[in-house]
């Protein structure tokens, strides 16, 4: 099966079932202090993402993460392993405190619904993803899909009393 533009909005769109935005698993607090801290992360590394996406955007942070594979790649290949040691350390942190806050919670709200046939691929490369994530394999955290408290993973989260929808 494949999915229409139509179905992604449904599903992904503004006021859609599920966001695939971070700010909004991150509980009452200013969306402009993760997009800040996100493009502060991308301008060290040299990564641009295109203008019309928004910085917290799963498709943006997964594209930064394939940047920084990238980047570990051309270092070792170029024998300059101080260089992939930094980008396999901030790949790592990157990825445990910003893609594992959230993708959970999409997987959680796409799994076992009517339409999840068709994203089927794309949820299981993106718990593949999360599965790599080093600061989860050690502790176990995966799959923990239901959270009673959104926030308490939140690397930028001051107030914990609800979720943003």
């Amino acid at each position: 099966d494949r999915a229409s533009e139509g179905e992604y909005l449904q599903i992904f769109g503004p006021g859609g079932y599920v966001s695939l935005r971070e700010v909004t698993y991150c509980g009452q607090r200013d969306p402009g202090a993760l997009q800040s801290d996100l493009n502060q992360y991308y301008k060290a590394f040299g990564f641009k993402p295109f203008r019309e996406d928004p910085v917290d955007h799963l498709s943006v942070e997964l594209n930064f993460a394939s940047f920084l594979e990238l980047k570990i790649a051309f270092a070792l290949w170029n024998n300059q392993l101080d260089e992939a040691e930094i980008a396999e350390k901030a790949l790592d942190y990157f990825l445990s405190k910003h893609v594992a806050d959230f993708s959970r919670e999409v997987i959680n709200k796409l799994n076992g619904k009517p339409y999840a046939g068709y994203l089927k691929a794309a949820l299981d490369f993106l718990l593949a993803i999360v599965k790599k994530i080093p600061s989860l394999r050690i502790s176990g955290n995966f799959p923990d899909t239901h959270q009673e408290d959104n926030d308490a993973d939140c690397p930028h989260s001051k107030d914990t009393s609800s979720e943003i929808i």
